[in-house]
């Protein structure tokens, strides 16, 4: 087992507060109206950078060090966003995670880490698109929204941070002091 570092206990309390601000905003505020007939929620702000983190703390602990992050994110996550959004979130995070999971441990030794932060949140995003829409669709209905109407909302908004994170890494990672001339290709110690 690896050390749980600072760093990723801070990872670990930044991967709940993700969970909870996902699950809270999506109660707390409507739907954002891209068009007539796209709804995002705002707790897709969040999923993307879920899934990031839980790439990072991959990296670091390994995959299954989120799970008690993903059960107590949604403990908190109750009062604020309710069972049925609580719920069908913690499905989501429980299910995704997994496929991201699988993903990343794929491509994270093959390609550079800003290209398995984006093909694994893909997978990712698409799984917890579908299992936090097909069990919130009850609530969705409950406020008058149709489901169908925010499950492409969703693959929009989650699928724009996404990209927006991805491209941060591939920048953050081309920056001269990731990459020390000590420890280029062909000069490793």
């Amino acid at each position: 087992m690896r050390r749980l570092t600072p760093a990723v206990l801070a990872l670990l309390a930044a991967y709940v507060l993700v969970v909870v601000a996902a699950n809270w905003a999506v109660a707390a505020f409507n739907p954002l109206a891209l068009g007539a007939w796209i709804l995002i929620p705002h707790g897709v702000w969040f999923v993307a950078l879920e899934l990031t983190i839980r790439d990072f703390l991959h990296d670091r602990v390994g995959g299954w060090w989120t799970a008690p992050a993903i059960v107590a994110g949604a403990a908190i996550s109750l009062p604020l966003a309710g069972a049925n959004i609580a719920g069908a979130a913690v499905a989501a995070f429980l299910i995704s995670p997994l496929v991201d999971a699988a993903v990343y441990g794929l491509l994270r030794r093959r390609t550079p880490r800003w290209a398995a932060v984006l093909l694994s949140n893909a997978a990712g995003l698409v799984v917890d698109t579908v299992v936090f829409i097909g069990l919130a669709a009850p609530f969705f209905r409950g406020i008058g929204i149709d489901p169908s109407r925010v499950f492409v909302g969703q693959l929009i908004g989650k699928t724009a941070v996404t990209l927006v994170v991805a491209g941060t890494i591939f920048l953050w990672d081309r920056r001269p002091a990731a990459n020390p001339p000590h420890l280029a290709a062909g000069n490793a110690r």
